[in-house]
């Protein structure tokens, strides 16, 4: 209603002007400590078997090409000789003993490293 004239009358220019206010809570007290929780009474077993899943690893070359495998290298020791340092057949303390004609076999599906790139030795300065 406009100021001045009748309670019923509408005025031009008279227009509802929107009151905003921010009301904001108090941060409460916190409640009380809850009851602690009840041993379990379910007995648990072991859950049903999965299907059988099956795994692959293919190996992506630079020019494109791809080789897919079905199951990762195996390699078996079959066979080795070990010498003794100076050759009279007696491992004596302090002396050095050599592992040498290491043969192995891949039974798995995938590739082998070359054994020429395998050091069986610790110390950087042994002979391999």
């Amino acid at each position: 209603m406009c100021a001045g004239g009748p309670q019923d009358v509408s005025c031009v220019g008279c227009e509802p002007i929107p009151i905003h206010n921010k009301f904001k809570r108090v941060k409460a007290l916190d409640g009380q400590v809850g009851k602690p929780g009840a041993s379990i009474t379910d007995l648990l077993s072991a859950g049903w078997s999965g299907q059988a899943g099956t795994t692959s690893i293919i190996v992506r070359s630079r020019d494109g090409g791809q080789q897919k495998y079905l199951s990762k290298y195996n390699v078996e020791l079959v066979d080795f000789d070990v010498e003794d340092g100076n050759g009279d057949g007696i491992f004596e303390p302090g002396e050095h003993a050599f592992v040498r004609r290491i043969r192995v076999h891949n039974s798995g599906q995938y590739h082998f490293f070359s054994l020429s790139q395998i050091r069986a030795c610790d110390n950087p300065s042994c002979v391999c």
